[in-house]
């Protein structure tokens, strides 16, 4: 097997894409965690973020061979593959995320003038109970 040169790949692009990548990772982990953007950690990942992805488009412009090349957004394939990517991962949420979801809209709408807890209060009592267990009382 012939050697490949590797004066040819873009390494900067590399580390570039991967802090990118890193940070949307870090703030979609830990988002809720540190209650989103009221954290300085995930306002500091948002800005490191964005300026890597900035930083690589811009590299983007004027390399030669950069790691991620602009002209593959001009395909319409890819914009395809990004379509259904998304409606997949759409699909895929995880069930009780939906669930509440529907459960809030439909208890609001349907408990708006009677005096039966909401989702929000059963979860809220849910959570006391539960602290209640845990420290004995």
């Amino acid at each position: 097997m012939p050697r490949l040169p590797l004066l040819g790949i873009d390494w900067i692009g590399m580390l570039l894409w991967s802090a990118t990548a890193m940070s949307i990772l870090f703030i979609c982990v830990y988002g809720e965690h540190y209650d989103w953007w009221q954290s300085d950690h995930i306002c500091f990942a948002t800005a490191f973020g964005l300026a890597a992805l900035g930083l690589n488009l811009y590299r983007a412009t004027f390399l030669r061979h950069p790691c991620i090349s602009l002209q593959i957004f001009k395909m319409p394939i890819v914009w395809k593959c990004v379509a259904i990517i998304l409606v997949m991962d759409l699909l895929l949420a995880p069930s009780h995320f939906w669930s509440y979801c529907c459960y809030d809209t439909v208890a609001s709408a349907l408990f708006a003038s009677s005096s039966l807890p909401t989702a929000s209060y059963t979860t809220s009592a849910r959570k006391k109970s539960s602290l209640a267990c845990a420290c004995g009382e």
